[in-house]
């Protein structure tokens, strides 16, 4: 990092399957690159919050892409294979990411073997922009999604949002305590969009009606 640090014409910095954060002791923080654009890191819960709280802060103009896997070989561990975005991320999160105190709008996408959070600081969708995947070990994949709606509240809890949109290819009923939750989360929120849902069991919309109400 100290190397990348000083080229000033990397567009993307990628980290895939990455574990010197986590296993050396020969440095307590890193560099973020000045000028590169994006950063994408990918790997098991543990490491993910080990790199990330390397970083003594990423800048906000940077477009971030984490994914998440399931280690199959440690599934019985929350940590590993968890679908709680908050256990794959550095705390407090707005001291590591910038970018939160410009999202204004999340989008909440569910499909059957991941399920993503991504907060946009533009409508147009412009960069730059935080994208959180998490793929889903098959055992998980049936009670995952009842929980997206309050996972995506300790991520983006302190981000200014204003728009909130729910959408994808599985997307069970959520209860109207998790739309309550979601909804006094964000007291700046101004639309709220259930798009392009496939339902499975009760519409989830029946939730968010009785939450408004």
């Amino acid at each position: 990092m100290q190397f990348l640090s000083s080229h000033l014409h990397i567009k993307n910095l990628i980290l895939d399957q990455y574990k010197l954060a986590l296993e050396s002791e020969s440095f307590t923080t890193l560099t973020f690159p000045p000028t590169t654009p994006h950063f994408a890191l990918s790997y098991y819960a543990d490491h993910t919050k080990s790199i990330l709280s390397s970083f003594t802060h990423i800048p906000a103009q940077v477009s971030l892409y984490i994914t998440h896997w399931c280690d199959e070989r440690q599934i019985e561990n929350p940590m590993h294979c968890s679908y709680y975005m908050a256990l794959m991320l550095p705390h407090p999160l707005q001291r590591h990411f910038h970018i939160l105190s410009l999202v204004s709008s999340l989008e909440i996408t569910g499909f059957p073997y991941y399920y993503t959070l991504i907060g946009r600081t533009h409508p147009n969708n412009v960069a730059p922009l935080i994208k959180i995947a998490n793929l889903l070990c098959t055992r998980f994949i049936r009670d995952a999604p009842l929980q997206w709606l309050a996972n995506a509240v300790p991520v983006f809890s302190d981000a200014p949002i204003t728009e909130v949109r729910l959408s994808g290819d599985v997307v069970p009923a959520s209860p109207m305590e998790q739309w309550m939750t979601l909804l006094d989360a964000f007291p700046r929120l101004e639309h709220v969009a259930v798009e392009k849902v496939a339902t499975h069991g009760d519409d989830t919309r029946t939730g968010l009606l009785e939450a408004l109400l």
